[in-house]
């Protein structure tokens, strides 16, 4: 069939392109506080932007409150409230609030609540939000931006330049001609739950082979343009697979099927990522929208195009959304730190509304000891301090610790902590002066557990029993100043162990997002095979 091609081929000659016209709300001289709200039941988020400066975000998924926030439809409510209980605001301080619905422009009694009335509202577009979060929080000041998504709004792929503090889309694909949508579809035909198992997906490509490559180059071309015979109409209406694609396949092949998927996707990503440099220019290559959680996907791109020349930032899915509709320029730093966090005297009453006993840390010194001393005896250690991640990459702050060195480490996580496949690889955290040693090469990916990198020598020595892909490790690397006592941990340990490397792991447990609160730790620990708990000055041991 006839395709209609998101771009021209590399060489034919391409007139300059007419920008589409998408609204930019943070285009406007900043207001003290905005408020940006991403309106969607699967990634519902808030954040507070101060100045200019992010101060708070949250995603609804996270609080034990979204179980009753039906009242609110999908409105982040619980979201928005602690955003201000961080920020130390009342709501009826927020001076503008700007909505990145699903749904579009409404205003219903669910997503305008009464205390926010005082506010003026305006609405973000999908493409729009999404490439000011990607391109914002990227370290370059002028990037190509590629934006890979499901189906919201109706775009599937796009692309964009960020040139300071300014964003412009300039292309995009309609639905269905999106290669996330049908990475999607195809994981809904593994067995596996769309718009939340990807993931899974990803890393079970990691045990097949590319048996139905041509299947999926027929599929999906290397403009992210679909080939619709392959798709069909279920009785309801919904574009679904068809005939076609399952009668290409053998469904018992599950693993093939995911490899062949994934190569297809790297396929697309690269093709669309050469096309964005050569037509605006530029070296740097920014991603998001959810296909860009995909840190397979991540780190391909990076070896194709150079690490320190791709980005993708914490939350590249629809949650980021939030920050993106609110933001006004870039970011001075790079973090994903925007949550909540909780001091002695909160955690204490948390420990004896469940009566525990707990020993008592009074300094930072004495906790990285204490979390040393549990790691070299190999046991496995929740870790909770500081303010909780935005998104679902573990940083260090609301995290699952392990000695590498320990024996049947990746049994004890996979299969006993996290319940999931033995196909599941593992991250490690490493401080940035260190990472050097054994890894051969990582960009700023690395600073938010995106990408996969190639390991040294030494690091094969260390870490090859961790690999994939011949020689790739899922790297996270700490800078001092962002994360101070998790980079004095890692460091630490490394002193009393020769290799200052930590497996890094998210802390929850399975199918439940990562912990938020301190009796979202507290109850993880107990419930699942965990040795300790380090919670604030606290430690806790079974």
């Amino acid at each position: 069939m006839t395709r209609s091609h998101l771009f021209s081929p590399p060489h034919s000659t391409h007139p300059t392109p007419t920008p589409l016209r998408f609204s930019f709300p943070h285009c406007y001289n900043s207001p003290v506080i905005i408020l940006g709200i991403t309106d969607d039941r699967a990634a519902g988020s808030a954040a507070l932007v101060v100045d200019g400066r992010v101060v708070a975000a949250v995603q609804e998924n996270k609080l034990e409150e979204r179980v009753r926030q039906s009242a609110h439809g999908t409105f982040p409510m619980q979201s928005v409230l602690e955003c201000c209980r961080i920020a130390g605001i009342a709501p009826e301080t927020i001076e503008r609030v700007v909505n990145y619905s699903a749904s579009g422009q409404t205003r219903t009694s669910g997503a305008d609540p009464s205390l926010l009335d005082h506010a003026e509202w305006r609405w973000s577009n999908h493409l729009g939000s999404h490439a000011a979060w990607t391109f914002f929080a990227s370290p370059f000041d002028r990037a190509a931006i590629v934006l890979l998504c499901g189906a919201a709004d109706s775009r599937g792929v796009a692309m964009a330049v960020g040139d300071g503090d300014s964003v412009r889309v300039v292309e995009s694909s309609t639905f269905p001609n999106s290669p996330g949508w049908i990475y999607s579809q195809v994981t809904r035909a593994l067995g596996y739950e769309p718009r939340r198992q990807e993931a899974k997906v990803q890393w079970l490509s990691l045990t097949g082979e590319p048996e139905f490559a041509e299947v999926f180059k027929q599929l999906i071309a290397l403009d992210g343009t679909v080939d619709q015979s392959f798709l069909s109409r279920s009785a309801s209406g919904a574009i679904v697979l068809g005939d076609r694609f399952f009668r290409a396949l053998d469904m018992k092949r599950k693993a093939n099927i995911a490899a062949s998927l994934q190569a297809r996707l790297e396929e697309v990503c690269i093709a669309l990522a050469v096309e964005a440099r050569r037509r605006f220019g530029v070296q740097s290559v920014c991603f998001g929208g959810g296909v860009a959680e995909n840190a397979l996907l991540v780190s391909r791109l990076e070896q194709e195009l150079g690490a320190e020349h791709v980005f993708v930032p914490p939350a590249p899915g629809n949650a980021g959304s939030s920050i993106g509709a609110a933001l006004q320029g870039k970011l001075t730093s790079l973090t994903a730190s925007f949550g909540p966090q909780f001091g002695n005297n909160e955690i204490k009453s948390e420990l004896d509304n469940c009566k525990l006993v707990s020993a008592y840390a009074s300094s930072d010194e004495e906790i990285i000891r204490r979390t040393v001393d549990l790691l070299i005896r190999n046991d496995i250690v929740a870790w909770f301090q500081g303010r909780a991640e935005f998104g679902s990459r573990a940083l260090g702050y609301r995290s699952m610790l392990a000695n590498p060195r320990a024996s049947y480490i990746d049994e004890n996580i996979n299969r006993f902590l996290k319940r999931r496949e033995q196909f599941h690889p593992f991250a490690v955290s490493v401080p940035a002066e260190s990472a050097g040693r054994y890894f051969r090469e990582f960009g700023p990916c690395a600073q938010v557990l995106s990408s996969a990198s190639p390991l040294t020598e030494i690091g094969k020595q260390m870490l090859g029993r961790f690999s994939f892909r011949g020689d790739l490790v899922r790297l996270h690397v700490v800078e001092q100043r962002t994360n101070p006592l998790f980079h004095r941990l890692l460091v630490e340990f490394g002193k009393r162990s020769e290799h200052p490397v930590l497996i890094n792991s998210s802390l929850n447990l399975p199918g439940e997002p990562m912990a938020m609160r301190p009796r979202d730790a507290i109850r993880i620990f107990y419930a699942s095979g965990l040795d300790a708990l380090v919670i604030g000055g606290f430690v806790l041991r079974k």
